[in-house]
């Protein structure tokens, strides 16, 4: 899209519209093998609002974590790696 001269902030409102409506098709996919169970979104994606507002214009009984709870969990694998490797320097 950035090589055909959309502006950046074009390309970054499509590709967050696009994870939204894979977010939505997998949970209705999920629906139709679990009706009656309520979905909890959580993590780093689901602090989008632009995201949430989508499942929850196109879902009912959907859940989601408080912001604070939702940080992106590339920090948390990073802080385990590193607890890790601290434990097996010190033998």
């Amino acid at each position: 899209m950035l090589k055909e001269g959309n502006p950046p902030e074009d390309v970054a409102r499509f590709a967050i519209e696009f994870v939204g409506k894979t977010i939505v098709q997998m949970s209705l996919a999920a629906r139709e093998k679990y009706p009656d169970l309520p979905i909890i979104y959580a993590g780093g994606v689901m602090r989008n609002g632009i995201i949430k507002k989508m499942l929850a214009k196109e879902l009912t009984n959907v859940l989601f974590a408080d912001t604070a709870l939702s940080s992106d969990n590339a920090v948390g694998t990073a802080y385990l790696g590193w607890e890790r490797h601290k434990r097996e320097q010190n033998g």
